[in-house]
């Protein structure tokens, strides 16, 4: 899956093996090499701090970064038959030092709704929404119950760590009855609404936006032959803001600019790439393009960023579709901001002219740069997570 596209990825572990002590105290200088948790300044890419492992090798998956915190889920490195017991971690993110630890009983994962000064996690006793300042658990809602079934339901994960899009709390229901989608209020637990896919539809979240949960309805298969409608919905309640028939493909995505709905897809056939942007006033189809491999729109929905070949990154207006600039060799994860873009691979582009500034160094991962990294940004630092070596 191309690191560039903001996917929605419902995910269901199983663990089984518990792990040692967590870190605590202080972060380490920025010569230790073992780090498993680094923070960088967005400007330059210089190393502000980094975390080391305490008693055996450890991996750090970046969960959710803002309200001065970062959040990480982290289990021990080790040979199993089962996953290890995962450990929530949130730092300060200007000093690294620890603020709250929590082991939630049996497995831990985690939804970010930073914006909302929330996460939520998801145990073998159901759903808990936690201060991600403090750590202290604000709700809960008991597996088993209307709200939150592990036999039917799937938590949804916001696919890039530091998407900053705050919203709902969604969670894919799959059951004899047909797929639905339910949107909890992540200050209270309590439900939003809910949404039924048609009958014989499936129903996947494939984008997200501040003012909308983007959905696909359509045949169930690896390969589907028919079209699918894509909507817009509204956070709040539900409804639907736009609705448009899309290609069938065998995976998609969507992200909302403006008045403007950008849908791509995969041919299932061919395996081509192909975007289009629609009005969502109208529904009509405003342009088409086959060059880029996902698109993201800018703060203000004013521009529209698509990955090209080659490493290119372009810049195009939303409404026309037309490029505004290219920016060649720009590789990495993207955040982007209202004036620029930020990246995993040591750069910065200039929203408005597409000028890129190198780093003057790449960013320091310690002495396993080639590991796989999970990612996340708060507006102002760059943070990168170690993965367990036999994960790469």
């Amino acid at each position: 899956m191309n690191r560039f596209r903001r996917c929605w990825v419902a995910v269901v572990v199983v663990v089984a093996v518990a792990m040692g002590a967590a870190p605590a105290g202080a972060a380490v200088t920025p010569q230790d090499s073992n780090r498993y948790l680094s923070a960088f300044d967005a400007r330059d890419g210089t190393l502000l701090w980094s975390a080391p492992p305490v008693r055996e090798s450890t991996a750090a998956i970046l969960v959710a970064a803002g309200a001065g915190v970062v959040v990480t889920q982290q289990y021990a490195c080790r040979n199993s038959e089962g996953l290890p017991r995962h450990h929530v971690i949130a730092y300060d993110a200007k000093s690294g030092h620890v603020k709250w630890n929590l082991t939630p009983r049996g497995i831990a994962l985690v939804m970010s709704t930073i914006p909302n000064q929330m996460v939520v996690l998801v145990d073998s006793l159901g759903l808990r929404g936690v201060n991600a300042a403090t750590g202290k658990t604000r709700w809960r809602v008991r597996a088993g119950t209307a709200r939150w079934n592990p036999a039917t339901d799937a938590l949804l994960v916001a696919g890039d760590p530091g998407s900053r899009v705050a919203g709902p709390v969604l969670i894919s229901r799959r059951s004899p009855a047909g797929s639905a989608l339910q949107a909890l209020d992540p200050r209270t637990g309590m439900r939003l609404w809910l949404h039924r896919a048609p009958a014989g539809a499936d129903l996947e979240v494939i984008g997200q936006a501040p003012d909308a949960v983007i959905i696909r309805e359509g045949p169930s298969g690896p390969a589907p032959v028919m079209p699918a409608s894509v909507s817009a919905l509204k956070p709040s309640d539900g409804t639907a803001r736009v609705t448009v028939h899309a290609a069938a493909s065998l995976n998609a995505g969507a992200v909302l600019a403006g008045s403007t709905l950008m849908v791509w897809s995969v041919d299932p056939v061919t395996n081509d790439v192909t975007t289009t942007g629609y009005d969502t006033k109208t529904t009509r189809m405003r342009w088409t393009r086959t060059d880029l491999d996902s698109v993201v729109a800018v703060p203000g929905g004013h521009l529209a960023l698509g990955r090209a070949p080659q490493l290119t990154l372009v810049g195009f207006d939303p409404v026309t579709g037309v490029d505004a600039w290219r920016a060649t060799d720009v590789d990495g994860i993207l955040w982007p901001t209202s004036r620029v873009v930020v990246t995993s691979g040591a750069a910065r582009v200039d929203v408005r002219t597409g000028a890129v500034e190198r780093f003057a160094q790449p960013l320091q991962l310690g002495t396993r740069p080639e590991l796989d990294h999970t990612w996340a940004f708060d507006g102002t630092r760059i943070f990168a997570g170690t993965a367990c070596p036999e994960l790469d």
